[in-house]
């Protein structure tokens, strides 16, 4: 079974936001074909949050227009029953946990997470979600 899986990316690196397009765009997946949309600050997110429904949500942390871990809060709030993954080149373990206990399904530091392992961590979360949504039927 095909699903369709539309995942917002919000980095304000034009190089980050255009390598996971090309890695999720380029992925052949017998259970998930990605749509991928991608914007560089949070007030763009909020008006695609507004707007699209996402299964899966991506973000830096620092953006041009909002600072660390504000991002997060204010994506999870516009989108609390959407997966949140962070994908930050902040790479301290206080950052790491606060992120993690305070709703995050993941938190990647760029540059220590290989694109394979990225979308990997991606396909999980995608698929964990749909189960815990019951839209999937449980394997026997």
């Amino acid at each position: 079974m095909l699903i369709q899986a539309n995942i917002l990316v919000v980095d304000d690196s034009a190089t980050t936001r255009k390598l996971l397009q090309l890695l999720f765009d380029d992925t052949y997946s017998i259970y998930y074909r990605m749509n991928v949309t991608a914007v560089s600050s949070l007030q763009e997110a909020l008006v695609q949050i507004a707007n699209t429904k996402f299964d899966l949500i991506i973000t830096d942390l620092p953006l041009k227009d909002t600072d660390g871990f504000s991002t997060f809060r204010a994506i999870k709030k516009a989108a609390s029953d959407v997966p949140v993954m962070i994908l930050s080149g902040l790479d301290d373990q206080g950052t790491i946990y606060k992120s993690i206990s305070s709703g995050a399904v993941n938190y990647a530091v760029k540059g220590l997470c290989d694109s394979q392992m990225l979308l990997r961590h991606v396909l999980i979360e995608l698929t964990r979600d749909r189960y815990n949504k019951q839209l999937l039927p449980v394997a026997e």
